[in-house]
């Protein structure tokens, strides 16, 4: 069920987060680093999703300000 507010927003994403930050403490240190055949690995596909996010954030917060995001 999608959020309808920020409140739900707010407790899915906590609730999400809590779950990945299940999973990824189960992966290995050495395992996280170790890259695959096309050369990714686990740690550079969560720093690529958490500079996404930041980036979100930062548009969202600019968007407030009335500052203009298409330039």
């Amino acid at each position: 069920m999608p959020a309808r507010n920020r409140s739900e927003l707010k407790s899915v994403s906590e609730k999400e987060f809590a779950k990945l930050s299940a999973v990824l403490d189960r992966v290995p240190a050495d395992l996280a680093v170790e890259s695959d055949a096309d050369g990714i690995s686990v740690k550079d596909i969560v720093g690529h999703r958490a500079h996404w996010l930041t980036m979100f954030a930062g548009w969202v917060a600019d968007g407030r300000a009335g500052k203009d995001v298409h330039t």
